[in-house]
């Protein structure tokens, strides 16, 4: 059975990548993910490492962003440990890794498959990070089932086929004037309006009363 989270991403990074990380986390929440970013969940006067400590466990990945400025923050270095210590392999694939610049891999790290998410691929390495922050097996809420197919289209349902009721037929009715009937079978019935608005009763040619249909 899947794990509840509170956020899909949590993004660690330095604060010196804050404008390529903003742009990450508003194309995510984009596209329908929640994102743990510092700035957006701690208010002023929160404990800076009990909040991060909360934000990973609740946050179903970590991105870590990768840059020659995350090499020497410590808080990049204490989220990345904390998710590694849990799961030093990786198994569960909460650690995703992401490449900003051409700063060395840490050896740590070397080992894990990264998004590459330098300038010239930026846009195509997207659909892989999105995919990667998803919960396994959901599909873009974008995404909607087909509509059914209308009235008429090929592989349509036809319309269900009533019966025709057997009955009279009629022309020229109009209120006080004489009325000239056709039964189903053809045969002619005369009547006589009583008043406009009133009962009408029918003849066959005999003079019989037609009976109601």
């Amino acid at each position: 059975m899947p794990e509840d989270f509170d956020y899909d991403v949590f993004l660690s990074h330095s604060s010196l990548d804050k404008p390529v990380v903003r742009e990450i986390a508003h194309r995510l929440e984009k596209d329908g993910l929640k994102v743990w970013l510092d700035e957006s969940v701690m208010k002023p006067g929160a404990h800076i490492v009990t909040r991060i400590g909360d934000g990973l466990k609740i946050s179903r990945v970590l991105v870590l962003c990768m840059s020659t400025n995350a090499l020497v923050s410590d808080w990049t270095q204490f989220e990345s440990s904390v998710v590694l210590f849990q799961d030093p392999l990786n198994k569960r694939l909460r650690l995703i890794p992401m490449r900003l610049d051409d700063a060395r891999v840490e050896e740590t790290l070397a080992g894990f498959v990264y998004i590459d998410w330098r300038a010239p691929v930026r846009d195509s390495a997207y659909p892989r990070l999105l995919a990667a922050c998803r919960p396994t097996g959901e599909t873009s809420p974008k995404s909607q089932p087909p509509p059914p197919p209308s009235r008429g289209a090929p592989g349509a349902t036809p319309a269900p086929q009533t019966t025709p009721r057997p009955g009279v037929s009629g022309e020229g009715l109009s209120a006080g004037g004489n009325v000239r009937l056709r039964d189903a079978t053809g045969q002619g019935v005369s009547g006589k309006t009583i008043q406009a608005g009133g009962d009408i009763e029918l003849t066959n040619e005999g003079g019989e009363p037609h009976p109601k249909p």
